[in-house]
Protein backbone atom coordinates (compact mmCIF):
# COMPACT_ATOMS: atom_id res chain seq x y z
CA UNK A 1 0.00 0.00 0.00
CA UNK A 2 1.19 3.28 -0.88
CA UNK A 3 0.76 5.05 2.71
CA UNK A 4 3.34 1.93 3.73
CA UNK A 5 5.85 3.34 1.12
CA UNK A 6 5.42 6.36 2.33
CA UNK A 7 6.57 5.55 6.22
CA UNK A 8 9.42 3.58 4.95
CA UNK A 9 10.53 7.08 2.70
CA UNK A 10 9.96 9.05 6.23
CA UNK A 11 11.81 6.54 7.87
CA UNK A 12 14.73 6.86 5.75
CA UNK A 13 14.73 10.71 5.65
CA UNK A 14 14.52 10.96 9.30
CA UNK A 15 16.76 7.53 9.86
CA UNK A 16 19.02 7.94 7.18
CA UNK A 17 22.36 4.62 6.97
CA UNK A 18 24.30 6.89 5.71
CA UNK A 19 24.59 9.56 8.28
CA UNK A 20 24.40 7.69 11.44
CA UNK A 21 20.83 7.38 11.29
CA UNK A 22 20.91 10.78 12.17
CA UNK A 23 18.70 13.02 9.87
CA UNK A 24 16.32 15.52 9.34
CA UNK A 25 13.49 16.67 6.99
CA UNK A 26 10.73 14.34 8.08
CA UNK A 27 7.97 17.03 8.21
CA UNK A 28 9.16 17.57 4.15
CA UNK A 29 9.01 13.97 3.37
CA UNK A 30 5.89 13.56 5.39
CA UNK A 31 4.17 16.55 3.45
CA UNK A 32 5.53 15.13 0.08
CA UNK A 33 4.04 11.69 0.83
CA UNK A 34 0.63 13.04 1.96
CA UNK A 35 0.62 15.37 -2.04
CA UNK A 36 1.40 11.81 -3.92
CA UNK A 37 -0.89 10.30 -1.63
CA UNK A 38 -3.71 12.53 -2.09
CA UNK A 39 -2.71 16.15 -3.71
CA UNK A 40 -6.10 17.78 -1.68
CA UNK A 41 -4.21 16.25 1.71
CA UNK A 42 -1.01 17.88 0.99
CA UNK A 43 -2.98 21.26 0.14
CA UNK A 44 -5.04 21.10 3.63
CA UNK A 45 -1.43 20.40 5.13
CA UNK A 46 0.35 23.02 3.56
CA UNK A 47 -2.77 25.76 3.93
CA UNK A 48 -2.76 24.66 7.75
CA UNK A 49 1.11 25.15 8.00
CA UNK A 50 1.30 28.61 5.93
CA UNK A 51 -1.77 29.92 7.88
CA UNK A 52 -0.05 29.07 11.24
CA UNK A 53 3.08 30.65 10.20
CA UNK A 54 1.89 33.59 9.12
CA UNK A 55 0.06 34.15 12.19
CA UNK A 56 2.38 32.52 14.70
CA UNK A 57 5.73 33.10 12.98
CA UNK A 58 7.31 29.77 14.24
CA UNK A 59 7.67 27.24 11.64
CA UNK A 60 8.21 24.47 14.35
CA UNK A 61 4.54 25.36 15.95
CA UNK A 62 3.59 25.47 12.14
CA UNK A 63 4.91 21.99 11.39
CA UNK A 64 3.61 20.44 14.80
CA UNK A 65 -0.14 21.67 14.32
CA UNK A 66 -0.55 20.63 10.43
CA UNK A 67 1.24 17.17 11.07
CA UNK A 68 -1.22 16.76 14.76
CA UNK A 69 -4.30 17.38 12.62
CA UNK A 70 -3.02 15.28 9.85
CA UNK A 71 -4.97 11.86 10.67
CA UNK A 72 -8.28 13.49 10.95
CA UNK A 73 -8.06 15.88 7.97
CA UNK A 74 -6.62 12.27 5.92
CA UNK A 75 -9.13 10.31 7.13
CA UNK A 76 -12.58 12.74 6.42
CA UNK A 77 -10.49 13.25 2.71
CA UNK A 78 -9.68 10.11 1.85
CA UNK A 79 -13.50 7.99 2.44
CA UNK A 80 -12.69 6.82 5.82
CA UNK A 81 -9.72 5.20 4.69
CA UNK A 82 -9.13 3.40 8.35
CA UNK A 83 -5.94 1.71 7.56
CA UNK A 84 -4.07 4.12 5.75
CA UNK A 85 -4.78 6.64 8.44
CA UNK A 86 -3.34 4.23 11.19
CA UNK A 87 -0.05 4.70 8.85
CA UNK A 88 -0.60 8.20 8.92
CA UNK A 89 -1.10 8.28 12.80
CA UNK A 90 2.24 6.44 13.18
CA UNK A 91 4.46 8.49 11.40
CA UNK A 92 2.52 11.56 13.30
CA UNK A 93 3.81 9.89 16.51
CA UNK A 94 7.40 9.57 15.01
CA UNK A 95 7.26 13.70 14.14
CA UNK A 96 6.23 14.25 17.43
CA UNK A 97 9.23 12.06 19.00
CA UNK A 98 11.95 13.49 17.01
CA UNK A 99 10.89 17.31 17.40
CA UNK A 100 11.12 16.71 21.42
CA UNK A 101 13.89 19.40 21.75
CA UNK A 102 11.85 21.50 19.31
CA UNK A 103 8.62 21.39 21.96
CA UNK A 104 10.53 21.99 24.90
CA UNK A 105 12.53 25.02 23.23
CA UNK A 106 8.77 26.33 22.32
CA UNK A 107 7.81 25.68 25.64
CA UNK A 108 10.65 27.05 27.70
CA UNK A 109 9.75 30.54 24.55
CA UNK A 110 13.43 29.83 23.31
CA UNK A 111 12.16 28.41 19.51
CA UNK A 112 13.26 31.03 17.02
CA UNK A 113 10.74 32.76 14.71
CA UNK A 114 10.55 32.67 11.21
CA UNK A 115 12.87 35.27 9.99
CA UNK A 116 14.96 36.25 12.81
Amino acid sequence: ESTIILLCAFLGHVFPIFYGFKGGKGVATFLGGLLGLNFFVGLVFSIIWLFIAKVIKISSIAALTATLLSPIYFYLITSHNLKATVVIFLINLFIYFTHRENIKRIISGDEGEIGS
